[in-house]
């Protein structure tokens, strides 16, 4: 997502409702198995050669049967106020981070960095636990957007969890039926009928990464293959890569 953004720039309103309402199905499941992704942000939205998104790099997630999570842990500028207050936490945390990237991927801008302040994020953090966006990102981006735009990232970026859009108190039902998503079947997508926008970026950019590993002497086998050779040999692989993604026993 991250390079899609680099090279096409803004997303309008109905292309950021689809991949919104994917990776919000995404959060509903993680957080349905008591996880918190905690690592939201447009750079580890991966787009397949089809344009579907999907979400990776579950390095920072945490594991909630046994409570909250305490530590301080995201990419400074979508950490959610609890996480950067080092307060307890869950999932309504990944609701937050999604408003965020919501504005990077409308403005290409996020609302809580102060420009020019480099790796120094003191003021940054002290933007996101007031919910205080930037002078800049007020008056050049968020004064432009829609009014349903606009109130679906502000009901995300609530600094009181309890009071966010899609938290635990308020429910995915409350992201579901609010007037951003207006006009877009929830079901349909959940049935992958839609059609993704951005396929003919994708499908180029796919064969791409394909060459690329072709011409490193790499073989990528297609789903088909996968599936018909080896695929015992590729269930104990995928298993090994998930134990290993998931052991974290030396942190």
């Amino acid at each position: 997502m991250g390079k899609l953004l680099d090279e096409m720039g803004k997303l309008s309103d109905n292309e950021v409702q689809f991949y919104a309402g994917c990776v919000i199905l995404a959060l509903t499941h993680l957080h349905s198995l008591q996880i918190a992704y905690r690592d939201l942000k447009p750079e580890n939205v991966l787009l397949t050669a089809a344009g579907w998104p999907v979400l990776t790099d579950f390095g920072l997630v945490a594991f909630l049967d046994d409570g909250p999570a305490t530590s301080m842990v995201g990419t400074p500028e979508f950490m959610p106020p609890e996480i950067v207050a080092g307060a307890s936490h869950g999932t309504d945390a990944d609701w937050w981070s999604l408003g965020v990237m919501l504005c990077e991927m409308l403005t290409l801008a996020t609302p809580f960095r102060v420009p020019g302040s480099g790796s120094n994020y003191e003021k940054t953090y002290a933007n996101i636990v007031r919910g205080t966006f930037t002078r800049e990102f007020e008056h050049k981006s968020f004064r432009l957007m829609q009014h349903n735009t606009a109130a679906m990232i502000r009901g995300l970026l609530k600094v009181d969890p309890q009071e966010r859009l899609g938290g635990s108190r308020r429910g995915t039902e409350s992201i579901r039926v609010h007037a951003f998503f207006w006009g877009l079947s929830w079901e349909t997508l959940e049935a992958r009928e839609l059609q993704p926008p951005h396929q003919g970026w994708c499908s180029k950019h796919g064969e791409d990464i394909e060459d690329q590993f072709r011409l490193g002497g790499a073989e990528v086998p297609t789903v088909g293959e996968a599936e018909t050779t080896g695929g015992a040999a590729a269930e104990d692989a995928a298993a090994a890569a998930l134990d290993k993604m998931f052991d974290f026993s030396e942190w």
